[in-house]
């Protein structure tokens, strides 16, 4: 099997923290696969769930995504017992790094980026990811623009246009208002 262009590397869990909703994950998840499939990415994704709470269903069982042509997903699971192995694992329930690592690790593509589970790329990104034109020996990092629940809602996974417009409206706002964007992709984050 030919080696993806781009792993994506997305660390969770299964806990209440609110960009973990379950609600929240399959919709970025479900956008994310869309804009991959509709640029012809070779893409995977993985998602993994660290640590996860032994009283809540796994991830892997709940999340809904779409059979792909050029994108493949896994979910690996972080057993907590490997969790345990560090001090302070009682006060700390998720390591993102630790988890980002693991999925690094296991990663096939050419190029790398980690993103959180609550994230959404523009179409204008993913046309850029699409022309498949990163250069190994470079960094690439873009804005991070937040949106309201009332807005996030009314975006659904195969309506291009709508994500667009919701991210270059709540851009806007956040030039006006003089909020200041931190720079969030990167595949060596």
């Amino acid at each position: 099997m030919k080696p993806p262009y781009l792993s994506l590397v997305i660390p969770t869990s299964n806990d209440t923290y609110p960009s973990n909703e379950l609600r929240v994950q399959n919709k970025c998840l479900s956008i994310l696969q869309h804009q991959l499939e509709r640029a012809r990415l070779e893409s995977e994704i993985l998602v993994v769930e660290y640590n996860p709470d032994p009283s809540r269903p796994h991830l892997h069982e709940s999340l809904r995504v779409d059979e792909g042509h050029y994108v493949t997903i896994k979910a690996i699971i972080v057993d907590p017992k490997y969790h345990r192995r560090y001090r302070g694992w009682e006060k700390r329930r998720f390591h993102q790094t630790l988890a980002v690592n693991v999925g690094l690790r296991r990663s096939r593509g050419r190029f790398l980026v980690y993103r959180a589970a609550d994230q959404v790329y523009s179409e204008a990104l993913v046309r850029f990811l699409g022309e498949r034109a990163l250069a190994a020996d470079e960094i690439y990092r873009c804005d991070r623009v937040d949106v309201t629940f009332p807005d996030w809602d009314a975006v659904q996974p195969d309506d291009a246009a709508r994500i667009s417009r919701t991210c270059e409206e709540h851009r806007s706002e956040e030039r006006r208002v003089g909020k200041e964007c931190r720079s969030r992709w990167s595949p060596y984050h």
